[in-house]
């Protein structure tokens, strides 16, 4: 299995690196509302948008995983209480039991 992902990765970089090579003359302007970037390459267009794609999946991720922790820590609280109300359960239980002998 770790063969095959080191062969997709290198199948990958392949590909990025020819795209690269392919479309290193070519000049595009990118535009967002009234932002412009003027002239750059179209590769360099691709890694942005690529790397802006990680980093906006990475901050959800993270907001996500932070939300399910807390969840998890109150989770584990409520049942510790639980647990500790269950075992004040049995100790009255015990008890009755002795008183009615």
């Amino acid at each position: 299995m770790k063969i095959a992902r080191t062969v997709l990765y290198l199948l990958i970089l392949i590909l990025i690196v020819v795209f690269s090579v392919q479309n290193a003359s070519d000049q595009i302007t990118l535009k967002f509302f009234s932002y412009s970037t003027g002239e750059i390459a179209a590769i360099e267009a691709l890694l942005l948008s690529f790397f802006l794609g990680i980093v906006v999946t990475g901050v959800y991720s993270l907001w996500k995983y932070s939300n399910l922790l807390k969840k998890y820590k109150k989770a584990l609280k409520e049942i510790d209480s639980l647990k500790k109300e269950i075992k004040n359960i049995r100790k009255l239980n015990v008890e009755e039991d002795n008183e009615a002998e």
